[in-house]
């Protein structure tokens, strides 16, 4: 069981009803009233999964000194190169 299952269900009634109330006000061109709706909980409190993941590949090569992390870090991926005569270059754009 994941928390934003069960959770869901309880704060989609407060969280959801403010990101209506903001978007009938957006709509109207008033200023928004609600700062924290479910978009915010769901990008600050539950993030997870592959945007974690990413903040961490890019923190540990932006500021670890270790070789090691690094190495780990580094893109791995072959990509396909059309001037070469094998299917797949050596290149990678993001290495």
């Amino acid at each position: 069981m994941h928390g934003t299952n069960v959770l869901g269900a309880v704060i989609d009634g407060t969280y959801l009803t403010a990101l209506t109330m903001n978007d009938s006000l957006f709509q109207a061109g008033k200023p928004m009233e609600y700062i924290w709706t479910r978009a915010s909980f769901d990008s600050y409190v539950w993030m997870g999964g592959a945007g974690c993941s990413l903040a961490l590949v890019i923190a540990v090569l932006v500021f670890s000194k270790r070789a090691d992390s690094r190495a780990v870090c580094k893109c791995p991926h072959q990509w396909p190169c059309s001037t070469s005569t094998s299917r797949w270059s050596s290149a990678c754009p993001l290495c």
